[in-house]
């Protein structure tokens, strides 16, 4: 089963340490058997499948196919030996709700989320990792997250620590997304600011911080404006 600690009664979450971090991931897996072919077809046909765990391969990735609702987790995790060619045309843009959380540990030759998840715009949080719902740790060729269309993380906080060409992690408010996890949110020992581009799209203007900065993913893409996100929050609740 995976390892997920749950906020206390106060909820207020202890930031648990690097070990710590390493052991659940290390000790964490997919408690579900896949069907024929590693899909479960009939799963498929609806766009709803189980949790995904995918380790060693990008190939494993190939779950993931056809799911537009993963009731359960994701993980990426422990693919060693892989670089930016093996990332090429793999792609799931069916792929817009996980119901508990998403997480990256040293993945090699991953650059961006943007193609890989372009539409995936819901986490839910129902069951978190370490009390987090979104976790990058470790993920030594991930230049940026990209994930523009994510606008609602439900429950739990933000975790990118030890990305060393990460950018972009500080110019996404990530209370604005994921207010439960609000200043419980973990971003550190990533690649410094001043050595990263840093530049958001122009047109249009993007939304900004309250220190006035511009609110962006990558250069192509802004985060949404409040109004994006309470218009996407709606079609949540009527959904859920």
């Amino acid at each position: 089963m995976a390892v997920v600690w749950q906020d206390n009664e106060n909820n207020e979450a202890r930031k648990p340490t690097l070990q710590e971090v390493s052991q659940a991931v290390l000790k964490s897996k997919n408690n579900r058997a896949p069907g024929k072919d590693s899909i479960m077809a009939e799963l498929i046909k609806t766009g709803v499948c189980q949790s995904v765990d995918v380790r060693n391969s990008v190939e494993g990735l190939e779950r993931l196919r056809g799911c537009a609702v993963v009731e359960g987790f994701v993980q990426i995790v422990l693919i060693d030996g892989a670089d930016e060619e093996s990332w090429e045309g793999v792609s799931f843009p069916e792929l817009r709700e996980v119901t508990d959380y998403l997480l990256l540990y040293r993945v090699d030759g991953l650059r961006s989320l943007a193609a890989l998840f372009p539409n995936l715009a819901v986490i839910r949080g129902n069951n978190l990792f370490l009390n987090y719902a979104l976790v990058a740790f470790e993920m030594m060729h991930l230049h940026e997250l990209g994930l523009h269309s994510l606008t609602d993380i439900l429950r739990g906080g933000v975790r990118l620590e030890k990305n060393p060409l990460l950018c972009y992690a500080d110019s996404i408010d990530w209370n604005r997304i994921a207010p439960a996890g609000k200043d419980a949110h973990y971003i550190g020992a990533n690649r410094p600011k001043n050595e990263c581009p840093m530049l958001c799209p122009r047109a249009p203007q993007c939304p900004r911080s309250a220190a006035g900065e511009p609110l962006c993913w990558n250069s192509n893409h802004c985060q949404k404006s409040e109004y994006q996100q309470r218009q996407q929050a709606a079609s949540v609740t009527r959904r859920g």
